[in-house]
């Protein structure tokens, strides 16, 4: 072994007056205390690439050399017990009033730190030994539960249901890969065989994870909740991790401190000691409860156990706690998958057909509906939000009509598109326009907690707390359930559970998550149950009554949203509430009695919570389903542009998808890489953010001052242990004091914007940004808990801090993302560490959906703080994009010169693609600044020349010097359509000249100009009230609209393109092109002197007037507009070229 003055040791040194456990600092004194070769030799080998090493004072101070990550310290060394007592080990520390982030021997300076974030954190021998002492087993009183038998009972007779029976999980081992090596191995005929290997390795996973949370020296005390209830602070509560609930098990062990302790437990541990022996450890008091989860509160951290009998005296005030996988939450899933592998395995071949789970699991073209002509794209249905884009109303449209097939129906929803609003409006409508013989019952489902009181927040403001529940596990505390929907749930015995069976049979729409939805299972509640104990009741009754199954189906649809969240086997379960007790009849007089699924997600954001970070689980039903060639190689799909339904592409099967294209969060420079990265290319912005933060913040970099700035920064990142006072070291992450320091500075300039605005053309009544409007997001908890250190302490209290992962789902009108990781690794390695937090999941590099998630959650401004050096060292595809983005258009702001020069020459190793939405923005640009030097020259033109003739013989203009039609009146940013509008601009001049020559008789040659012109609607077109509503479903309560009609400008003035594809518009609407016929008559009206001639060649004076076209109206509702939809060849986006709202 060598020798210990050769190597260095990474420390935390809690203070004195902490509560933490005490870490030992290695010295000298060790090697006379009697430690084993074998337990030094096992405590040096914790973190082989930094051995310990000997810390003495300096012999004139008598202070320790602590060497820091930025500075060197000299802290006074404080007498040890074993200093005075040379036979006893010492067990304090080195008292610091505030832990350094690592303690090194002194060496000479090294070109980079070779800190490892994943190094194990050292664990007092003490302490250890009270996990591995031999121990007697207590259980603890349990939280009462759902009676599932009792509530069974209540409804039918056991002869007809009887209770689940009892499912015991597997033993919890590590399993070779075998058929789950990916995600395409998944097949009918090895399904339960691939999720088993899954399985066994996730949950093994997440026992190890578990094991990595243990808590020692923890102290506790009496809570006022029931007798025998202790309370604990757990930090990360907040964050679930680790994740508990009500009636969960966590093991408790009470420790023995005393001054003694760390010797009696090295002699315990020494060969032929206690250990071997089997005797209980000397710091232990050799009982293990099992304790019982009796409340929580998250966001203070704080847990209840129910810990009966146990001893209180204040020298046993302290324990070590142990988090366990639980069994009632890995038995749903495990019964799942056998009960799904055995349906879709035998059935088929009982039945000679696909089962109905079969069919939703593994769809194919067999499974679909052909479709042999285009559809007409009108909507008869009578709208519940007025809100929705055309997008939103096909989705809705095909899922009521039911045409696509016994297929799921999947709806894609990049960030900001809407999707909850898509399925909200989807369940509606399924209550609404249900055939006369089908009563709708309606099971909606989430992966969180959160996604399904949001999709029940929404469904409140229609329906009745008699026609909506919404179901909550009983594991769950009431006090995280919103007080706007308490009222939609039941309770009994201050813990969640059902109403009475009658009751539960009369709501139209039950809203749970999909682990909950195993309640349903268990109190025999699901399709197959009901209808056989209705077959057999009536058999009871009437042996020779003939029943028709098929209208015994209580479910009548599925929806789930966020489904890209959920695993596959989290699926399983509310797919088997809903699956019938037949498989699909494919005639249409029986396709109406089977279930719908319909799931809404988006693969490319953040997937399922997994702790095995390479298993397939990652690939969430809804990717999988999307990734089969059913949905991917359909010619409509995402991949393929989501280009128009045209008569060449015909026949083929009926798109069971909606790609959502519509974005209303974000700015269209912040949305311009997220939409050319994960979305081919065909994101639209929508957003109508023209604040005055969006205009007039003066440091928006030119030339183009869009609302987003890369800020590098070469600070270097630093090492740091996470200490509290209750649970001593939970681990090491990552923090960067150079980027926390710039994201206050970023936010003190935001909140200076005020100043500004109020002394430039805008006058401010109210802060034109607030604290609590900007989040600060980072990927590593240290640097979390830093950012928030500084910012209250600066007075931004009300500035969200959080982890990448909370971000999820939500939105702020500014976002500064803090990327945190800078440093490589050693001279010698290249990107060591970089790779090391790829393979654990840790960072921003190499993590798409991470990438995604972070870029596409600010509304008005994005700030991303970071060093390209870092971000781009592995050829991240993600990182080297947007840097080239930023790069290319100015949106920089360096940290110096140097790193300027820097910065432009890893640019030319940087791909230089320029999406649609880029090339839109540039466009507009350089569009506005064109018209304000044409319409500066106007100016002295008319001033000089008061009057003007153009020659109708001249040639025409080049584009540059011709004025351009404005890129408000353009229906597209796409190249052919735009060189189509400047065709049609000049043909509109050439009539002009014309009119302007004297020509009497303009209609004909209108006409033959109007020919080469494009079809551009007209940009003010005033809303319309909405038609009156036909038929009002029973039950379902509309709100007013206080706001008036919905103004749908066609196109809005912030949305840069309308086109999603690149294909070339189909008009065919005779209509439409007499309103286009009209316009090209009235463009020339003011060229013309106000005087234009009729076809009658008749003279009159025309003087234009601002009345809105009563022939057409933007307004979704309008009928007319449902003919200009139906003359458009499309499905499944035939109108993706119009910007409609």
């Amino acid at each position: 072994m060598s020798s210990p003055a050769s190597h260095e040791a990474t420390f935390i040194v809690p203070s004195r007056t902490s509560r933490a456990i005490p870490i030992r600092l290695p010295s000298n004194t060790s090697t006379s205390t009697g430690v084993p070769a074998a337990e030094k030799e096992k405590v040096l080998n914790a973190s082989p690439a930094q051995p310990f090493s000997d810390l003495e004072p300096t012999a004139k101070t008598g202070k320790l050399k602590i060497t820091t990550d930025n500075a060197t310290e000299n802290v006074q060394a404080q007498p040890t017990r074993s200093q005075s007592d040379p036979s006893i080990p010492h067990t304090d520390a080195v008292a610091l009033p505030r832990p350094p982030r690592s303690v090194t021997a002194q060496q000479p300076p090294r070109p980079e730190s070779q800190l490892d974030i994943h190094t194990q954190t050292y664990i007092p021998l003490w302490l250890r030994a009270a996990n591995d002492s031999p121990a007697i087993i207590r259980p603890c009183r349990p939280l009462d539960s759902l009676k599932y038998k009792a509530f069974i009972k209540s409804f039918t007779s056991p002869r007809y249901l009887r209770p689940i029976p009892y499912l015991k999980p597997p033993h919890i081992k590590k399993v070779s890969f075998v058929h789950a090596t990916s995600a395409s191995g998944v097949s009918i005929n090895h399904y339960f065989e691939y999720f088993y290997e899954c399985l066994q390795n996730e949950i093994s996973a997440e026992a190890q994870d578990l094991h990595r949370l243990r808590m020692y020296n923890v102290p506790f005390e009496r809570s006022g909740i029931a007798n025998h209830c202790y309370s604990f602070t757990i930090p990360g509560l907040r964050e679930n991790s680790p994740r508990l609930d009500l009636g969960d098990i966590v093991l408790f062990r009470q420790l023995i401190t005393s001054s003694m302790a760390q010797a009696a437990a090295i002699a315990w541990y020494a060969p032929g000691g206690g250990r071997d022996r089997g005797v209980v450890a000397p710091t232990f008091r050799g009982e293990e409860y099992h304790a019982v989860v009796w409340g929580l509160s998250r966001a203070k951290e704080q847990l209840v156990l129910r810990i009966d009998y146990v001893n209180c005296s204040p020298a046993s005030r302290t324990a070590n706690l142990t988090f366990i996988v639980q069994e009632h939450r890995c038995t749903p899933v495990w019964r799942g998958i056998a009960t799904v592998a055995d349906e879709i395995l035998v059935r088929p071949m009982e039945l000679s057909k696909p089962s109905w789970l079969g069919t939703m699991l593994f769809p194919s073209r067999n499974d679909a509906v052909i479709q042999d002509q285009l559809s007409k794209g009108i909507f008869s249905l009578d709208w519940y939000d007025q809100e929705l884009n055309y997008e939103q109303h096909k989705a809705v449209d095909a899922i009521v009509t039911n045409k696509y097939g016994e297929v799921p129906y999947l709806i894609s929803g990049p960030p900001g598109t809407g999707k909850t609003k898509t399925l909200v409006e989807a369940a509606l409508q399924l209550l609404g326009n249900a055939p006369e013989d089908v009563t709708p019952h309606l099971l909606i489902c989430a992966p969180s907690d959160p996604a399904a009181d949001t999709i029940t927040l929404r469904l409140s403001k229609y329906l009745s707390q008699k026609e909506l529940f919404r179901l909550n596990s009983w594991t769950r505390p009431s006090a995280e359930v919103p007080d706007s929907i308490l009222g939609f749930t039941f309770t009994e015995s201050d813990l969640f559970s059902f109403p009475e069976f009658e009751t539960l049979m009369q709501y139209k729409i039950i809203v749970t998550t999909c682990k909950a939805a195993d309640m349903l299972v268990q109190a025999r509640l699901t399709n197959r149950d009901l209808a056989k104990l209705a077959l057999e009741t009536v058999f009871v009754i009437s042996p020779s009554t003939i029943v028709d199954i098929k209208p015994v189906i209580h479910w009548t649809a599925l929806l789930i949203d966020e489904a890209a969240q959920a695993t596959e086997p989290d699926t399983l379960i509310p797919l088997l509430v809903v699956s019938p007790i037949l498989p699909p009849l494919l005639s249409n007089d029986h396709r109406r009695f089977a279930p719908q699924l319909i799931m809404a997600g988006d693969e490319h954001q953040l997937g399922p919570h997994l702790f095995n970070k390479s298993s397939p689980l990652s690939i969430s039903l809804f990717g999988r389903l999307f990734a089969r060639p059913f949905y991917a190689d359909h010619p409509l799909s995402r991949i393929h542009g989501s280009r128009p339904l045209t008569r060449k592409l015909l026949p083929l099967p009926r798109p069971a998808f909606t790609n959502l294209i519509r974005n209303y969060r974000s700015h269209s420079a912040i949305l311009a890489t997220p939409s050319l990265l994960f979305y081919s290319d065909t994101l639209l912005s929508e957003s109508t953010h023209r604040t005055p933060l969006v205009t007039e913040f003066p440091h928006w970099k030119p030339p183009y001052r869009w609302p987003i700035i890369f800020v590098q920064s070469t600070s270097p990142d630093a090492f740091e242990d996470m200490v509290t006072s209750a649970q001593g070291i939970t681990g090491t992450s990552l923090v960067n004091s150079g980027e926390t320091e710039r994201a206050l500075n970023v936010t003190k300039t935001l909140l200076k914007l005020e100043d500004h605005v109020q002394g430039g053309k805008y006058t401010a009544t109210k802060p034109v940004l607030e604290p609590n409007e900007i989040a600060v997001i980072a990927p590593f908890r240290a640097q979390v808990y830093r950012l928030r250190e500084l910012f209250r302490k600066h007075g931004f209290g009300t500035v969200n801090i959080g982890p990448l992962e909370a971000f999820q789902g939500l939105e702020s009108r500014v976002i500064i993302f803090c990327t945190t990781r800078t440093r490589l690794a050693g001279a010698n390695e290249q990107a060591r560490f970089i790779k090391e937090d790829i393979a654990w999941n840790r960072g921003v590099i190499g993590q798409k959906q991470k990438f995604n998630v972070a870029m596409t959650r600010a509304k008005e401004a994005l700030f991303v703080i970071g060093d390209e050096r870092a971000l781009t060292c592995t050829g991240d595809e993600c990182w080297t994009q947007f840097l080239g983005f930023v790069g290319r258009n100015g949106a920089v702001q360096f940290e110096s010169p140097e790193g300027e020069q820097s910065f432009k020459e890893q640019m030319q190793d940087w791909p230089n693609r320029v999406g649609r939405l880029e090339a839109a923005l540039r466009f507009r640009v350089d569009t506005d600044d064109y018209k304000a030097r044409r319409d500066h020259s106007l100016r002295d033109e008319i001033e000089e020349t008061p009057s003007r003739t153009i020659n109708p013989s001249a040639p025409a203009q080049s584009a540059t010097q011709n004025e351009r039609l404005p890129r408000s009146l353009m229906m597209s940013d796409d190249d052919r359509m735009l060189s189509d509008g400047h065709q049609a601009q000049h043909s509109l001049q050439q009539f002009a000249a014309l009119v302007d020559a004297g020509n009497p008789t303009p209609g004909d040659q209108a006409r033959s100009l109007y020919s080469q012109i494009s079809p551009f609607g007209p940009l003010n077109e005033p809303a319309t009230p909405p038609r009156p509503r036909i038929g009002t479903p029973s039950g379902l309560v509309r709100p007013t609209n206080t706001f008036g009609p919905i103004d749908s400008k066609v196109p809005r003035p912030e949305n840069p393109i309308s086109n999603p594809t690149n294909q070339p518009q189909q008009w065919k609407s005779s209509e439409y092109e007499k309103i286009l016929y009209q316009q090209a008559i009235n463009a020339t009206t003011t060229a013309a002197g106000d005087s234009i001639s009729n076809d009658n060649n008749t003279t009159e004076t025309h003087k234009p007037e601002n009345k809105p076209n009563p022939s057409f109206t933007p307004s979704r509702n309008q009928s007319s507009d449902k003919k200009l939809e139906s003359s458009q060849e499309e499905e499944g986006g035939g109108r993706a070229g119009c910007a409609t709202q």
